[in-house]
């Protein structure tokens, strides 16, 4: 399922794991409860440390860059975060992992 914002996928992730699978097996459902929403806590939480939707960024979007180094794989983030792409005012994107990757509450 696609969220339109992380906020939305907060509110509503864990409830449609649990709709989704009241639907295949209610019986199943009711008895596995809990451990359902603790599924559903688990992907919640990395979805969300993984998906931006207002960044445009979802699940497959960049090959994984752990450590972001290689020219070969076009240096994940640092590709723009480099500190040498400037805006007509001379500003650089930051290098700040937080820039991207933690959203203003």
């Amino acid at each position: 399922m696609d969220y339109a914002s992380r906020d939305e996928a907060n509110a509503e992730m864990i409830n449609n794991l649990i709709e989704l699978q009241k639907k295949r097996d209610p019986d199943q459902a009711a008895e596995h409860e809990a451990d359902i929403k603790r599924a559903g806590e688990y992907l919640l939480n990395k979805y969300l440390g993984n998906v931006w939707p207002k960044q445009k960024v979802f699940w497959g979007t960049y090959k994984v860059h752990l450590g972001h180094q290689y020219a070969d794989e076009g240096y994940g983030c640092r590709r723009c975060h480099d500190d040498e792409h400037e805006n007509k005012a001379g500003e650089t994107i930051s290098q700040d992992c937080s820039l991207c990757h933690d959203e203003p509450e």
